[in-house]
């Protein structure tokens, strides 16, 4: 009989490690069928040991240990991953199985059964990782990131490529799989489970080298000879989780490449300032020169800016006849509304920034000139047409106020 300590993971982990008896040794690393608070979970292996060596221990417990029958158990990890997780972990005051299972696909673990087993069983490099900065436009690091893939190829070696969000990850995968399609994998939440474990699975047993695409949820991946790390766009707020313990995925790239003593690159135009103090504390390198300026985008460009002046030839000429016309007031002009319709029918993307919310960001009393402001906040509170009726709105508070208020100051309706 032997006592195991197993590590649930699940991103509501209450505990670090739960203990359980089975009748068979199980080798650390694997990954098992358990049951806490009587639902199905999965767990990974820390360590197994006799129960006669822990007889005083087990006596002294006031509740008996659930007996654990492990059906199949693989090793999908590799060790140095998880221990640059614990690392994580320990940095982010969260239990060890919370992180595991953040940066892995929920599919690993339910068709457990179907993923390959990690081969290598090595403990983590003890070579200190390259971390370098590399400040440059978007084409310039595609090309950095292509130039780097053909020599680590040349090598028989992988690379992989960390994007903040799906969208950029597609992107990137459009621009860097050209010409070596059967050699790049592109990792990301929107596989199916079929797909995310087949995907794992070539990534794992492939002995070409290769590029691989992913997401954070992708991080755990157990590919051996990946020797460099790309984190795209550092600066994006996609790296640190919305929902708590907010896990930051540039943390755990770093962690990662540290403990398989890979080189992690962090690129960026421009790099975040805590990159920058660290290349002026000599903890980072510079990947070639740092770019300083623009080179691209809207300098040097014509007709990247327009200015449409809004006024029609109406406003600009006063009426003969002294008579006032009243025109329908639109926001948006009919060259602006044109652009629209000519990009929506296109198929492209496009945004409209507006300078001013609801109806009147400003309301005053003619009488006395006080302004129309939150009751809790003193913020000025925006006029809104509803269905209802006009409302008054608050963005500092939410606070709403019914169109007719009267003047807080007069006692006026006169707004």
């Amino acid at each position: 009989m032997f006592v195991v300590s197993v590590m649930p993971i699940a991103r509501g982990a209450f505990k670090d490690r739960l203990s359980f008896f089975s009748k068979k040794a199980l080798e650390p690393g694997m990954i098992v069928d358990i049951t806490v608070r009587n639902q199905k979970a999965v767990g990974l292996v820390l360590s197994s040991t006799d129960a006669r060596e822990e007889k005083s221990s087990l006596r002294a417990k006031e509740f008996a240990l659930k007996k654990l029958e492990p059906k199949n158990p693989r090793r999908i990890f590799l060790p140095a991953t998880i221990e640059a997780l614990q690392s994580v972990a320990a940095y982010h005051a969260v239990p060890d199985g919370v992180v595991l299972a953040h940066f892995t696909p929920t599919a690993i673990f339910s068709e457990s059964a179907d993923v390959a087993r990690a081969a290598n069983t090595a403990p983590a490099s003890a070579l200190a990782a390259d971390r370098v900065a590399l400040q440059a436009e978007y084409e310039e690091r595609i090309a950095t990131y292509r130039n780097t893939t053909r020599e680590t190829f040349a090598k028989g070696e992988s690379v992989v490529v960390v994007a903040p969000t799906i969208p950029e990850a597609d992107r990137l995968y459009n621009e860097l799989s050209r010409g070596i399609e059967a050699q790049t994998l592109l990792l990301t939440s929107q596989l199916t489970k079929k797909q995310a474990v087949t995907a794992w699975n070539r990534a794992t047993e492939d002995p070409e080298p290769l590029l691989i695409i992913m997401t954070h949820s992708f991080l755990t991946l157990p590919r051996e000879n990946v020797t460099t790390l790309f984190i795209e766009r550092e600066s994006a707020r996609g790296y640190l989780a919305r929902e708590a313990p907010h896990l930051d995925t540039r943390i755990a790239v770093e962690a990662i490449a540290g403990k398989r003593g890979a080189r992690i690159v962090y690129a960026d135009f421009p790099l975040r300032v805590e990159t920058h103090a660290r290349l002026k504390a000599h903890d980072m390198e510079e990947f070639g020169r740092l770019q300083r300026t623009v080179r691209s985008g809207f300098s040097g460009q014509k007709d990247r800016a327009r200015i449409i002046d809004s006024r029609t030839k109406e406003d600009l000429t006063a009426p003969t006849d002294g008579a006032l016309k009243k025109r329908k007031f639109s926001p948006l002009t009919e060259p602006v509304a044109g652009l629209i319709r000519t990009e929506t029918e296109r198929g492209s993307r496009l945004f409209v920034y507006a300078a001013r919310r609801g109806v009147a960001p400003l309301t005053v009393c003619n009488d006395c000139g006080t302004p129309v402001t939150d009751p809790s906040t003193g913020a000025p509170m925006t006029l809104h047409k509803t269905k209802n009726g006009n409302v008054f709105l608050s963005f500092r508070s939410g606070a709403i106020l019914p169109g007719n208020t009267a003047c807080r100051t007069c006692g006026g309706w006169n707004l």
